[in-house]
């Protein structure tokens, strides 16, 4: 896929992998008839380029084979399986891959080891100065135990 300005870089939170399965877990919740379904995956089709059944992120991602790509998945999310941050990760030998414990689907956004993990991949060297501008929290404890 052409885009006007080349993507340095890739973080997914987590993302399916498989446009098909989220179609159809979408027109099963809203127990969409088979014409339904059939408008609505064409609609789809239209919106992005190419046919449902193809369109996954681990094949958008080799549209830019040098950008690196982190993949963040919390391992309790019942929306969007792991399974999807592992199949996008297997097809992208470089991508790294990070599983978080006890997150969900809805959560996993607002976990500060995700928010940090982001921070670190978009922004390394505003990372890098936060973290040395905000000691952590071990650290202003033991920099008080040691003035008292």
């Amino acid at each position: 896929m052409d885009h006007a300005h080349p993507i340095g870089r890739f973080v997914l939170i987590s993302c399916p992998n498989k446009l098909s399965e989220v179609a159809l877990n979408f027109g099963s919740t809203l127990k969409l008839g088979p014409a339904a379904q059939r408008a609505y995956e064409h609609h789809l089709e239209r919106v992005g380029h190419r046919p449902v059944a193809t369109f996954t992120a681990s094949e958008l991602l080799k549209g830019s084979a040098d950008a690196p790509v982190l993949v963040l998945h919390g391992r309790g999310d019942d929306e969007v399986s792991f399974r999807n941050a592992e199949d996008i990760a297997a097809a992208r030998p470089s991508a790294r891959l990070l599983g978080f414990e006890g997150l969900g689907h809805r959560n996993v956004l607002f976990a500060p080891p995700v928010f940090r993990a982001v921070m670190h991949e978009l922004a390394p060297k505003a990372a890098r100065a936060h973290r040395a501008a905000v000691p952590h929290k071990h650290e202003r404890q033991r920099e008080q135990r040691q003035s008292a």
